[in-house]
C-alpha cells in the first residue's frame, strides 16, 4: 500500500511542467499544453517564448485547483511524475491524521 499526500500530487504535475524543456511531450497534458502554446502563437503571430509562461501560469492554476475526484485524471495526464506502484491503480481519497487529503493505493 501506498499513501501520497494530495498537495505533493499536484505538486510533482506541476513540477512536470518545468521539465518538459528536456521531454517536451512526455505526457498527454503536455502535448497539449504545448500544441496550445504553439498554436496561440501562430495565431497571434507572436514567438511562442512570449505567450508561453501566461498559458504555463493557466496551467499551474488549473492544476493547483484540480478536485481530488478526478485524482486519477490528473495521474494518467502525468504518469511520469508517479511512483511505478501507483499506475494502473485506482486511488482512495482519505483524510490523514491531521485532515488533510490523502490518495491511497492498494
Amino acid at each position: 500500500m501506498k499513501i501520497m499526500k494530495w498537495e505533493n500530487v499536484k505538486l510533482k504535475c506541476q513540477q512536470a511542467m518545468n521539465t518538459d524543456y528536456v521531454g517536451m511531450f512526455s505526457s498527454e497534458f503536455s502535448k497539449s499544453f504545448w500544441t496550445t502554446v504553439i498554436g496561440v502563437s501562430l495565431a497571434e503571430k507572436k514567438n511562442w517564448r512570449e505567450v508561453e509562461p501566461e498559458l504555463r501560469e493557466k496551467c499551474y492554476s488549473i492544476i493547483s485547483n484540480w478536485d481530488i475526484r478526478r485524482a486519477k485524471a490528473l495521474i494518467d495526464l502525468f504518469p511520469d511524475m508517479m511512483p511505478k506502484q501507483c499506475l494502473n491503480k485506482t486511488p482512495v481519497a482519505e483524510y490523514d491524521e491531521k485532515g488533510d487529503w490523502v490518495l491511497v493505493f492498494e
